[in-house]
């Protein structure tokens, strides 16, 4: 768990409590293309041991985002530790600053549950401007790379050096 206490925001493993509202998180029409959405994301992630779910909580208890940390080897940077996948915040909570607090929080929370791991990647669509911005916000460098294999088209590799 991993909290982000200036925009209330906790991080947390999804857990069976959460689990029926988390699977009805969704980002904002248009978006899941490149996120997908937890009714997909999250039972892929239940079939391979290597990807651990995270819910993103409001101040209030209530799920707001989702990802999935993956430990298996990335294609896109095979030197990460790890892979940020599937990162969204529902249509419902966009434009509250929870993206932002929610990425403040990833370090934490990669050091509690992953200390030996130095390097995170992951890969924004190209035509996903506003989340490529966001990252660069919170830390996230853009190697300069493309990976060309992702269902949406090219996609540029971010990576955070923790």
């Amino acid at each position: 768990m991993s909290t982000d206490t200036r925009a209330g925001v906790e991080v947390r493993p999804v857990t069976a409590d959460v689990r029926p509202a988390v699977l009805a998180l969704a980002p904002a029409a248009r978006q899941d293309e490149f996120s997908g959405v937890a009714a997909e994301t999250l039972p892929q992630a239940d079939r391979d041991p290597g990807r651990a779910p995270y819910v993103i909580v409001t101040a209030d208890g209530e799920p707001a985002g989702f990802f999935v940390l993956d430990s298996g080897r990335s294609q896109a940077d095979p030197a990460a530790g790890l892979t940020l996948r599937a990162f969204f915040v529902d249509a419902r909570f966009q434009g509250r600053g929870i993206a932002g607090a929610a990425l403040a929080a990833l370090p934490g929370l990669i050091h509690s549950h992953h200390p030996r791991v130095v390097r995170v990647v992951l890969t924004v669509n190209c035509r996903n401007e506003l989340a490529r911005s966001v990252y660069l916000r919170h830390g996230w460098t853009d190697t300069g790379e493309l990976y060309l294999g992702g269902d949406a088209g090219p996609q540029h590799v971010l990576v955070l050096d923790l």
